[in-house]
């Protein structure tokens, strides 16, 4: 239950300069309390900011297809440019970052977003192996990225047992997929989890101890179900892509089901305005109205195309279980609006880890209502994989555009993790937690190549128990990263700190009575053999 009031207020709500969003981008929200700023660089650029005062930022054209000359660039606080990383055929979006090769130093994921005019045909990501702090594209590492899909996000943590980080990705007409690492490249594992039947329109993806046993959950945001879109197993949602009109650019034909029959989906004069030689073949708008996919194949040139099926639209968590996950649906009001980032921390500080989701999209088709039912939504987690939903006076969360990125990070050092959230053509909002409780600060330092001790995973010794792990993370949820010093709750609680360090060191550090900050050094704690 949420007491003392609401979670969060926003007395700095759009203070943040038009540059943390772009007006009609999706942006990342680099967040953490800096005291250098971005880069004006950083401006209609996606970005990652990398803690030691190195800017990652991918930029990609989807829209209009025209090639960028560079795909990612590599910049210094002051500017400088340190590398630049040639545009391919696919747009660049999401990145994230881990030492895959276990090398001690931090490698660079790029998703893809989209082929232009290819739309929604799976597209090719790609591994750089940072060799000697210069990343280099690794064709054993990308080989299992190939037509992986169309990536809305992804996050590395750590899936088996072995402390490597696997990768997760959500994907848009896809599946979210498990990657695992097996220390020479990845292997997909989406089918072998139990995942292969959730298909969506995934968003955004993190990963969090739903549950406290120690092993990573994670959630995946996806459409939702308060929109003109049905799907199912039994009865899922197909369209049929190609280029049917042999012009170099992909059309899409939608349809839903009726009386077990497949129906073209839209009216007639969007299908014409797409695929203009369909009047050829029609007599009228009633002939149209009584065909059903198959007579409409020919005139459409169906037979060539490719077949793409959505088999689930709610936003879920999927909790490791023994061989796979089992999957549950967030709660209704999780449903009522299509969401896009999900960022997972402990916001009220009592032990276990939470869920905000940003949501909306005004940018629909012309058939479609706008989906503007959300306002940002805090799901409080009760330890055991379910969650509580906060109304909007309990949470204090109030944005009513369209919510995209979205990261936490304790602004003020106050022991309480703060966020900030992104619209998409609006001003950012950051969020400051009021929350009664305060956390652990924890803030770790690795080795030379990853000071910051991505990969680690933590946690708490609480009256002789551990409590939930936590991954830091360098890129997670929708083109977002969040801060690396993390914040863990029931610190009132807390007699040490427990550290699974990325080369596979375990360690644990004492902690004095109702402390509530710690800076972790690899090698100064107790070894662990377990």
């Amino acid at each position: 239950m949420v007491t003392g009031g609401r979670i969060w207020s926003s007395p700095m709500a759009g203070a943040l300069p038009p540059r943390s969003t772009g007006t009609s981008r999706e942006k990342i929200s680099a967040c953490g309390h800096k005291k250098k700023p971005l880069p004006k660089s950083a401006r209609d650029a996606l970005s990652v900011l990398v803690a030691d005062g190195q800017l990652v930022q991918s930029f990609s054209n989807y829209d209009d297809g025209l090639a960028f000359g560079d795909m990612v660039t590599f910049t210094q606080a002051d500017g400088t440019t340190l590398q630049k990383i040639a545009a391919k055929a696919a747009s660049a979006g999401h990145l994230a970052m881990a030492d895959v090769d276990g090398d001690g130093d931090l490698d660079l994921f790029i998703g893809a977003r989209s082929l232009p005019g290819n739309y929604p045909q799976p597209a090719d990501s790609w591994i750089y192996i940072n060799e000697d702090g210069v990343w280099k594209e690794s064709p054993a590492w990308s080989a299992a990225l190939r037509d992986i899909g169309l990536i809305s996000g992804a996050v590395f943590s750590n899936i088996d047992a072995h402390p490597l980080p696997d990768l997760l990705l959500a994907c848009d007409w896809g599946t979210p997929k498990i990657l695992t690492n097996t220390g020479t490249g990845f292997v997909d594992r989406t089918n072998q989890y139990g995942l292969a039947e959730f298909t969506g329109f995934w968003r955004g993806i993190d990963t969090g101890d739903f549950n406290g046993d120690g092993r990573m959950d994670f959630v995946a945001a996806n459409r939702g179900l308060n929109s003109g879109y049905r799907a199912s197993v039994q009865n899922p949602f197909v369209a049929f892509h190609g280029d049917l009109d042999e012009d170099g650019r992909r059309e899409i034909v939608e349809t839903m089901q009726e009386k077990g029959k497949l129906l073209p989906r839209r009216n007639l004069s969007t299908l014409n305005s797409a695929m203009p030689w369909l009047t050829e073949h029609l007599r009228s708008y009633d002939h149209y109205a009584q065909m059903t996919v198959e007579t409409l194949s020919e005139a459409a040139r169906l037979p060539s195309a490719d077949r793409a099926g959505i088999t689930t639209l709610q936003s879920m968590v999927f909790l490791r279980a023994d061989g796979g996950f089992e999957a549950r649906p967030l709660s209704a009001e999780a449903q009522f609006t299509a969401a896009f980032c999900p960022v997972v921390a402990d916001f009220n500080n009592d032990g276990a880890e939470d869920i905000v989701l940003s949501q909306n999209v005004f940018g629909v088709h012309r058939e479609e209502s706008r989906q503007d039912a959300g306002f940002g939504l805090l799901l409080l987690g009760q330890g055991d994989g379910t969650f509580e939903t906060t109304s909007i006076g309990e949470s204090g969360l109030a944005v009513f555009g369209e919510g995209r990125g979205a990261a936490t990070a304790d602004f003020n050092h106050d022991g309480r993790a703060d966020l900030v959230i992104c619209q998409n053509g609006g001003k950012p909002k950051l969020f400051l937690n009021q929350s009664k409780r305060r956390g652990l600060r924890v803030r770790l330092q690795g080795g030379e190549g990853n000071r910051e001790g991505v990969g680690a995973q933590i946690r708490l010794e609480l009256n002789g128990k551990r409590g939930p792990s936590r991954t830091v993370r360098l890129g997670s949820g929708f083109l977002s990263q969040n801060s690396a010093t993390q914040v863990l709750g029931a610190a009132e609680k807390a007699t040490a700190l427990f550290v699974a360090w990325p080369s596979g060191e375990r360690e644990r550090y004492k902690l004095a009575p109702s402390q509530l900050a710690i800076t972790v050094v690899k090698g100064q704690g107790e070894p662990l053999d377990d």
